[in-house]
């Protein structure tokens, strides 16, 4: 035999123990699959004694949990219609204390204002409550002076007519003595009538 016979029949023998070796491993894994499916199905049957229960109580969930999403939609109805009412009053309220603040800057300003005008009116009270002392014042030191000068005139009146009685006094005497002196003398040296007026 030649070189390559003998190689091929090498390789063929090595090939041959290759797929003995192969054939054997799928046989034992088989034989290790058969004995898994067995104890999974004995898993299987003793699973399914406990399963009937378990249906019941999966139901049972699902009928709660199905209450409790339809609980839990009528609450988020009832939260949304609340929440929509709660920012519709919230609206309102900024609104009105927009309002309210708007109204509270306008009457500060106002009263700022009057206090304004109250301070100017309180001045010009202040000034002609001046002005009006002064003038009465004047008008006391009118009223003292007019006084003054009436007394000084009444003081004077009754001075010209003690004196222009005196004077008419005065004058009879001389009258008198004139007219007797006259008829001593011819002539007198004073007319006398035109000293009386």
């Amino acid at each position: 035999m030649s070189t390559v016979g003998k190689v091929l029949i090498v390789l063929v023998a090595l090939s041959l123990l290759g797929w003995i070796f192969l054939a054997s491993l799928v046989a034992e894994h088989h034989a290790n699959w058969t004995k898994r499916l067995n104890d999974v199905k004995a898993e299987v049957a003793a699973v399914e004694a406990e399963l009937p229960p378990l249906a019941e109580a999966i139901e049972r969930n699902k009928a709660e949990t199905t209450l409790i999403q339809v609980g839990l939609d009528r609450l988020r109805r009832n939260f949304r219609a609340e929440l929509s009412l709660a920012q519709k009053a919230e609206t309102e309220t900024k609104e009105a204390l927009t309002r309210f603040t708007l109204q509270l800057e306008q009457v500060k300003k106002q009263i700022v204002a009057a206090k304004a005008r109250e301070a100017i009116r309180t001045q010009e009270v202040a000034d002609l409550t001046e002005a009006i002392k002064k003038e009465q014042a004047v008008v006391q030191e009118m009223i003292a002076k007019n006084k003054t000068s009436r007394e000084e005139l009444f003081s004077l009146r009754k001075t010209f007519m003690n004196t222009l009685a005196e004077n008419k006094n005065y004058l009879q005497r001389l009258m008198k003595a004139s007219s007797s002196s006259a008829s001593a003398t011819s002539k007198p040296r004073v007319r006398l009538g035109s000293l009386v007026r």
